[in-house]
């Protein structure tokens, strides 16, 4: 029988012990929060090896292990991955192919070419081994090269150039950056408009004048240019689904940025102003906690560096210092000014020259990175330009969607801080973090036209297909026409020594023979030859004076900038030695010490 005493037992029970549920989501809190110390003292003991220059491969891991811990803390309900369908994968593998397809015939130009590439590579191809690189460092050292930047891209480029040393293979290892770059335009465009906007914006980016140019050379832009976009994709999923792995996703990829090249720093400044703008337009409460969440992971994988930065050699200012027009100590005498009124003049002048290099030759082009000293597009490309950004703010106003700003927001953004505000000529390369947007601008325009000539005058899908294949076609002529131009024009602004000397030395030279450049050691010279003759020689780049008095049986010396006193000297130091004269080179000269 059921008593009063039976229920009141029963009350008093409740009151003391707590409900499983309840039990478990307070020991569920009491794991985060010991996880969220482990994770904390974790990360410190990184801080600790930065600070006392012992980092190590332990390091690494207590860092990886940090991070993973980050995430797992503040990780809420199921991790919900979006699923791949058979359609986006067939999209990736075609346009994969189709990069391959442009990339691989610019690349095997052997006259296409910059020293930067083949510095970057002899840095990673003479990276040291795991258990002694410093993770949160920089490479090379100072006196190698005028910039230093963290290890990682290094890292991942070694294995290419270990397995086959070449011009190609240094050309190869950043084609993972620019494929990854077509793919993530295509699933951007994809998300915010059509699957057909974004194949299009996709095939636009990949036969785009500058890009073929730029993107088919082995440089370390492209993975800045990747990791930017990937954080604007990541971004994008999370403002329009609100979901963590997007949040995860965009911190990590907005830390690789600052890991990589300096066209990727502007990322945290435009996503936190587009961060703001959504917040106060939506004020939700869920959206401001995966922003803040995101800034937490984001800032947990960046502090090692930033540390290493504030306390050891800020890195993250270094080529900013150099090509910034406020700053810059590379800015010739009439970008330096000295009060408002020149300010004014200068900038003036500097978005001028940043316009018309646009649309007209001989303006741009800087940093050897001379894109033949053509306009940045061809004419058919420039006014499909002009109409797809008009287009993308037209449709972004008349939506009210924020999302739709980040396109010409990007393009906008880069261009003024990467051309207008750095040194000139114009410099094309620094924009090329904008490519993408550009690509999809005339895409955009593209599309627009296409669907005009559909609806209005003729709805016959097959002449509207023809219209849309013969205008693709005609862009691809054009602007690969543009690009051949560039790297034609580029023969008489370059010296060509470096061909010259790689392919005597191929034919003449036996493998293992000695290889000398007489130069200061910071010389890109020696670094480029070891791809272009496939690290078959041992080459010592050191001045003249420092090099060896005996030469050793079939060896070569390489004398930069040489004249009659320094021909004289080499001479007189090596009795035996043989100009070699039928080169025609510019900037060095070739002798054969010995037969």
């Amino acid at each position: 029988m059921l008593t009063r005493n039976f229920f009141k037992e029963r009350f008093l029970r409740c009151m003391i012990i707590p409900h499983p549920d309840l039990l478990s989501m307070s020991q569920n809190r009491f794991v985060k929060l010991l996880t969220l110390c482990i994770a904390i003292v974790l990360l410190f003991m990184v801080y600790s090896h930065v600070l006392k220059r012992t980092v190590s491969e332990i390091s690494l891991i207590l860092w990886l292990g940090s991070l993973l811990l980050f995430v797992w803390v503040l990780k809420e309900g199921r991790w919900r991955l979006p699923k791949l369908s058979r359609q986006i994968l067939f999209d990736c593998v075609l346009l994969t192919l189709i990069s391959t397809l442009f990339l691989l015939p610019f690349s095997l130009l052997s006259s296409h070419f910059h020293y930067d590439e083949h510095i970057t590579a002899y840095t990673s191809f003479s990276l040291l081994s795991a258990d002694k690189i410093d993770w949160f460092g920089v490479v090379p050292a100072k006196e190698e090269w005028v910039s230093q930047f963290p290890v990682f891209y290094h890292f991942f480029q070694k294995p290419f150039l270990v397995v086959y040393p070449s011009v190609l293979m240094v050309r190869i290892s950043t084609w993972p950056y620019t494929i990854g770059v077509v793919i993530v335009l295509y699933l951007l465009t994809r998300l915010v408009y059509t699957r057909f906007l974004g194949l299009l914006s996709a095939l636009t980016f990949i036969t785009l004048g500058t890009q073929l140019y730029l993107g088919s050379l082995g440089l370390l832009f492209h993975s800045s240019t990747f990791f930017f976009m990937l954080s604007l994709y990541a971004f994008t999923r999370l403002y329009l689904y609100r979901t963590y792995p997007n949040a995860v996703l965009l911190a990590l990829s907005m830390a690789v940025c600052y890991m990589v090249y300096t066209s990727s720093y502007i990322i945290a400044p435009f996503i936190l102003t587009f961060m703001i703008f959504s917040f106060v337009k939506d004020r939700t409460v869920s959206l401001a906690a995966l922003y803040g969440k995101t800034l937490i992971i984001f800032f947990a994988a960046l502090s090692p560096s930033l540390l290493y930065a504030a306390r050891i050699d800020n890195f993250f200012m270094q080529r900013v210092n150099q090509v910034s027009l406020f700053s810059g100590t590379w800015r010739s005498q009439q970008e330096i000014f000295h009060n408002i009124d020149s300010f004014l003049s200068v900038l003036t002048a500097h978005t001028s020259d940043a316009w018309r290099s646009l649309f007209l030759p001989d303006v741009g082009g800087g940093g050897e990175y001379w894109f033949g000293h053509q306009s940045f597009f061809e004419p058919v490309g420039f006014i499909l330009f002009l109409l797809g950004i008009i287009i993308v703010l037209y449709q972004a106003i008349r939506r009210g969607s924020m999302i739709l700003f980040i396109f010409p927001s990007a393009i906008a953004f880069t261009f003024v801080f990467g051309v207008v505000l750095t040194i000139h000529p114009p410099p094309f390369h620094r924009w090329s973090i904008a490519y993408p947007m550009i690509g999809f601008s005339i895409a955009q325009s593209v599309s627009w036209m296409f669907f005009k000539i559909r609806r209005r005058f003729y709805p016959s899908r097959n002449f509207s297909n023809g219209i849309l294949a013969t205008a693709l076609i005609l862009f691809v002529i054009s602007n690969v026409k543009h690009a051949l131009s560039m790297t034609e024009k580029d023969k008489i602004l370059k010296p060509q020594d470096i061909i010259m000397v790689s392919r005597y030395i191929r034919a003449n030279v036996l493998p293992q023979a000695p290889i000398y450049i007489a130069a200061f050691p910071a010389n890109a010279f020696g670094k480029e030859l070891v791809f272009r003759t496939r690290n078959v020689y041992p080459i010592t780049t050191t001045y003249f004076d420092y090099l060896p008095t005996a030469a050793k049986d079939n060896s070569l010396l390489v004398l930069h900038r040489p004249d009659d006193v320094s021909t004289q000297k080499v001479l007189a130091r090596f009795p035996r030695a043989r100009l070699i004269g039928n080169l025609n080179l510019k900037e060095y000269a070739l002798f054969r010490l010995s037969e």
